[in-house]
């Protein structure tokens, strides 16, 4: 099995572990870490099954990580500092840590171009529906302001 598909059940099941958690103790950022792994989990569904486009040796030099391995830290660092931050501001709703997580998402996968087409186009659907969600969210916010 793929090391990016065992990742992705792992952050998955952690992620649906604390996400319905809400039901037990109501803890936002508990919720928005769950979301976070859920997001994360999906991108590595993503990422299982694809190699490289970039060599292993570059110029005699040999990279420390892969190109799919650098975009899941990237993404887990991106994703660590908007809910660290967030909860540091003590935001109450859901709704302004999963518009963080999902702004985050975009710009990390906009600055990996160089992986292969294939995880390209499934990252992009990913993120289509990452952003689809922002949008709703945004939508439900400005009726939350306007009435």
């Amino acid at each position: 099995m793929n090391k990016y598909r065992i990742l992705a059940i792992v952050l998955i099941l952690i992620g649906l572990a604390l996400v319905s958690s809400y039901l037990l103790m109501p803890l936002i950022p508990l919720i928005a870490f769950g979301l976070s792994a859920i997001i994360m989990g999906l991108s590595c569904i993503c990422l299982a099954g694809t190699e490289s486009l970039l060599p292993a040796q570059n110029n005699g030099k040999t990279r420390a990580i892969s190109t799919e391995a650098g975009f899941i830290i990237s993404l887990g660092v991106a994703f660590a500092l908007n809910d660290i931050l967030t909860a540091a501001t003590n935001q109450p709703e859901v709704a302004v840590y999963f518009i963080g997580l999902s702004l985050a998402f975009i710009v990390i996968t906009l600055l990996h171009v160089n992986l292969i087409a294939w995880t390209r186009m499934k990252l992009d659907i990913l993120g289509s529906f990452i952003f689809i969600a922002f949008l709703v969210m945004i939508v439900f916010k400005i009726s939350q302001i306007t009435t």
